[in-house]
């Protein structure tokens, strides 16, 4: 039990030491480090709280998929514990 205790404690100190990112240096990561079949669109760095409904329905499936994994990258930096991440 011990030994679990330190490496949570190990983990938090990590994470204070780290500055972190921010949504959009997250977005950009992804885009730079996740593998397409295809060109990058407008909305692959965008962040999606930016895209309008409108938007949402003229894309094409190119565009939607880069919407699409924008969206699910953000979710999936919010399930990120704050102490691990700068404040935006």
């Amino acid at each position: 039990m011990e030994t679990r205790r330190q490496s949570t404690s190990n983990q938090q100190e990590q994470c204070e030491e780290k500055t972190g990112m921010s949504e959009y240096d997250v977005l950009d990561f992804a885009a730079r480090t996740l593998k397409y079949d295809y060109p990058a669109t407008q909305y692959r760095t965008r962040h999606p709280d930016t895209v309008t409904p409108a938007e949402i329905a003229a894309m094409d499936p190119y565009e939607f998929s880069d919407f699409a994994t924008a969206q699910s990258v953000i979710d999936d930096f919010h399930t990120i514990p704050p102490a691990c991440r700068r404040p935006d």
